[in-house]
């Protein structure tokens, strides 16, 4: 099974979301921002659950699909820029 690695992402940062796409299956990660002070402190500044909108294979192809979702939130976790608070 193979591992993924940075380069198998694209990183999409806009300002009512972010998106991680998984180049491999060509699936779509969107997490959008939190708009109310409360849920932010409390989830951090982007939803919890992505839309994910599968692209060529529907599934992770030959790459774990705990370990594709492990780096989508590396990179998150990286790349989003931090929100303003009210």
């Amino acid at each position: 099974m193979k591992q993924p690695t940075r380069s198998d992402f694209i990183v999409e940062v806009k300002e009512s979301s972010v998106s991680v796409i998984f180049k491999p299956s060509n699936t779509d990660h969107t997490f959008h921002r939190l708009a109310d002070a409360e849920d932010i402190a409390r989830y951090g500044p982007l939803s919890q659950s992505p839309n994910v909108r599968h692209g060529n294979t529907g599934d992770t192809g030959d790459y774990s699909p705990e370990r594709s979702h492990r780096w989508r939130i590396r990179w998150l976790s990286r790349r989003s820029p931090p929100r303003d608070r009210p």
